[in-house]
């Protein structure tokens, strides 16, 4: 598959503000804008102070708000003139400024003001700054969620008297694309603010189209398992974050009963990694390597298909891009050792404790803004087809014990859980649905347009 859609560089560029998105900031080249989480005064509408992520209203004073600030500098040797600047989030309303004339050298910070402040919700926004109608810059800026409304945080003393032998809940969201929907590249962007030891954010949990092989095969499957997953792990205490992508053997078994077993094999990195096969759970192969994952970012999890050069066979990509920086990582690449296949159905999201001594500690993860790319171009996926669900008692999940809570607010999916029972639901959540705030490529920005005159 030839990937006219990716163009890392170009998207890289305009993710850091390094290319100009109208005439207008071409024209002056020496404007540079910047979008910041801040806290502000809501009666004086002063600003108060910079705020790392995660950020939301609970870090606020009596007084105090979060919102979003737009820092514009002026590096020229001249005198530059905004007329009618505007911000627009997520392509909402327009919300004006006065016009401003900006010194050589200067730089301005101009905020969304606490009136419009149920703009300024909790997840990952999109916004553009305009002048004159004409857009000066995309980019984003995220708020964090109040966990505290959502899900009772247990105590330090809590967290050290429950059971020593059990793992948290297994917290986990089928998304429903449509069970025969074929599709070549999945995207997702997400947040965990708590990853104590032992958490794995698996950010995609689905399977692979083998219909290729009908002809030589009278059945084929992963001996029960699903096809791959990928996400972000925090293991042992002193071990680094990492990332993983695993693949499950595929066994294609002739009429005359015979099996082929199929491994996928790791093309990307060439260099062996150590022990890049595993046993539990089924057999197959994966790759686990360092990636500095850290609370409070919001990170974008690109999986594509192609074609290999070598064997014809399909290809799997796993990229990572930190929305804060806007750099891209290609972490592995795997020949599947199937010819002609693809994504294919439902996928599932989950936030699991993995090493039982961490389970009493509280781990998060939000979701939001996922896509597949189809023959028909990219899709927003924004429903679970059966909700939450959280096992308790199968496989290497016996024995789980604690509380859970999830849910959608709009735009984000979100999912909490702790080791110490008695703090949340027990039930499933139900059907859940959300609307993105970004569509499309997912190696680009929203193209912002001209504004109608106000």
């Amino acid at each position: 598959m030839k990937k006219k859609w990716l163009s890392l560089a170009l998207a890289l560029a305009i993710c850091l503000g390094l290319l100009p998105t109208t005439a207008f900031a071409a024209q002056n080249g020496k404007l540079t804008i910047s979008f910041k989480t801040a806290v502000y005064s809501i009666s004086k509408e002063t600003f108060v102070r910079w705020i790392d992520e995660p950020a939301s209203q609970s870090d606020c004073g009596e007084d105090e708000y979060v919102t979003v600030c737009v820092e514009i500098s002026n590096l020229s040797g001249a005198a530059v003139t905004l007329q009618k600047p505007c911000i627009r989030i997520d392509g909402g309303k327009q919300l004006y400024w006065a016009d401003l004339t900006l010194k050589a050298g200067t730089t301005v910070k101009l905020h969304v003001f606490h009136v419009h402040a149920d703009l300024l919700t909790p997840g990952l926004h999109t916004v553009t700054v305009y002048a004159e109608g004409e857009p000066l810059y995309t980019g984003r800026f995220s708020i964090g969620r109040d966990w505290s409304e959502v899900f009772k945080l247990p105590t330090q003393a809590q967290i050290a008297a429950r059971p020593a032998d059990r793992r948290s809940p297994y917290v986990v969201t089928w998304l429903s694309t449509g069970k025969d929907v074929r599709y070549d590249a999945y995207s997702v962007d997400f947040k965990s603010d708590h990853i104590p030891y032992g958490t794995y954010s698996s950010l995609f949990n689905g399977y692979m189209d083998y219909s290729s092989l009908k002809g030589q095969c009278s059945s084929v499957d992963n001996d029960g398992h699903i096809s791959l997953y990928g996400g972000l792990q925090q293991g042992d205490k002193g071990k680094p974050s990492n990332f993983i992508l695993s693949f499950w053997d595929i066994y294609c078994t002739d009429a005359a009963g015979n099996t082929t077993i199929i491994r996928p094999k790791r093309i990307y990195p060439a260099e062996a990694t150590g022990d890049d096969s595993f046993t539990n759970e089924g057999d197959g192969a994966h790759t686990i390597l360092p990636y500095n994952w850290q609370a409070g970012r919001w990170y974008r999890m690109l999986l594509q298909c192609g074609t290999s050069k070598t064997t014809g066979n399909t290809t799997v990509e796993q990229w990572f891009q930190d929305l804060t920086t806007g750099e891209w990582t290609h972490t592995c690449t795997y020949d599947i050792g199937v010819k002609n296949s693809g994504f294919i159905g439902n996928m599932a999201i989950f936030s699991e404790n993995f090493l039982k001594q961490y389970a009493g500690e509280v781990r998060s993860l939000e979701f939001t803004n996922v896509r597949i790319h189809t023959s028909g171009g990219w899709r927003d996926v924004v429903n679970t087809s059966v909700g939450i669900d959280v096992q308790t008692g199968a496989g290497s999940l016996v024995g789980a014990y604690g509380s859970w809570e999830a849910g959608a607010d709009g735009n984000t999916f979100y999912m909490i859980s702790t080791g110490v029972s008695g703090w949340g639901r027990t039930e499933k959540t139900g059907k859940l649905t959300i609307q993105n705030r970004e569509s499309g490529d997912p190696l680009k920005l929203p193209v912002a347009g001209p504004l109608k005159k106000p």
